[in-house]
């Protein structure tokens, strides 16, 4: 590196880098003499190599100076003179394929989080439109008959099955557990008890046929409006394909829904064995309008007797539990009407 020495003043500076030197003036470039060019040069400058500084003096080319030599120039015209080699500063070359790469991460950061809000809306909007969709069938599960609901599930399958999945749903809410698996330890505990060498056990209401599966070893026949396995048999629930006097069991499990319950109770009535229990449970609140009593008053007119209820502890449930046993054949359908309070769940 060829550097041009600090001067004692600028008088002597400009005399001297416009004055030949001898050992300048014995160099030539470009056919003339370096002394001829008479350039001033300032203080400080640095050049490569003795061959850049005679290509400066000749006026052919200049030096490239970086922003701090400038700036220690501009500081030395006020006095502030500083002798030391300051290194020069290459620019750096602006990566524009970075920013692109930064920009794109940003716009696909902001992408998925919006992404991700757009699906959680439509995820809440999809849960309001099933559960929407539930309360309706639900309702008419309740205001039409058994027939009725039969129909209306063979000409929409889909709809039984948003049906049955939106009450799994609530079923997960309900404070006292599933009333399904309080009917499977009852049935389990009077086999143990019983001189029968098999049960048969009618499932109205199945739905997934759960308790088919909690009960291998026995026969079950789980019948429902629509068959959701091939185990399932629908029917109209009031009208089953099941031979009189065939069941030992019959379990209503919260599924005694329609405007003909007394249709249903005939039936099981009809499929059960002399002797033969039939298991209900329901939700407390249905029978608000009739009361407890008075439901266990009006069975017993379908041929049957009360042998076990959790009626007397109502207050302490939100399911009751009800065992009638067969004693006697029905001959009529001129019966009492049984009307419970539909289970309608509330707008929220």
């Amino acid at each position: 590196m060829f550097a041009v020495p600090g001067w004692e003043n600028d008088d002597a500076a400009t005399e001297m880098t416009t004055c030949p030197l001898s050992e300048v003036t014995s160099v030539k470039h470009s056919g003339r003499s370096m002394s001829a060019s008479g350039r001033i040069i300032r203080q400080g400058i640095k050049f490569e190599s003795f061959e850049a500084f005679c290509k400066f003096v000749d006026g052919s080319s200049k030096p490239k100076v970086s922003w701090k030599d400038k700036k220690k120039h501009q500081n030395d015209d006020h006095g502030c003179r500083d002798n030391s080699d300051y290194p020069s500063i290459k620019k750096q070359k602006f990566n524009v394929e970075k920013l692109n790469d930064v920009l794109n991460e940003d716009k696909a950061e902001a992408t998925s989080v919006n992404s991700l809000s757009t699906l959680n809306k439509l995820s809440k909007s999809e849960a309001k439109l099933r559960t929407s969709r539930f309360r309706y069938l639900n309702q008419q599960l309740y205001t039409q008959t058994g027939e009725a609901s039969f129909k209306m599930f063979k000409k929409d399958p889909a709809a039984f099955k948003a049906y049955h999945e939106g009450f799994m749903e609530q079923a997960l809410k309900w404070p006292d557990g599933d009333p399904l698996h309080k009917i499977i330890m009852d049935i389990k505990k009077q086999c143990k008890t019983s001189r029968l060498e098999s049960i048969h056990i009618a499932d109205f209401g199945c739905g997934e046929a759960r308790l088919a599966r909690s009960l291998p070893s026995m026969k079950v026949t789980s019948l429902d409006l629509v068959a959701m396995s091939p185990n399932v048999t629908a029917c109209d629930m009031a009208n089953s394909p099941l031979n009189a006097g065939s069941m030992d069991i019959v379990v209503f499990c919260l599924s005694l829904m329609g405007t003909n319950l007394k249709d249903y109770l005939y039936e099981a009535n009809r499929v059960l064995k002399i002797g033969g229990i039939m298991k209900i449970a329901e939700v407390k609140s249905r029978f608000a309008n009739i009361g407890v009593d008075a439901f266990i008053a009006t069975v017993p007119k379908y041929g049957f007797k009360i042998v076990c209820n959790s009626g007397m502890d109502e207050d302490k449930s939100y399911f009751l539990f009800f065992d009638f046993k067969k004693i006697d054949t029905l001959r009529t359908k001129k019966l009492p009407v049984v009307i419970l309070k539909p289970c309608i769940y509330k707008k929220r």
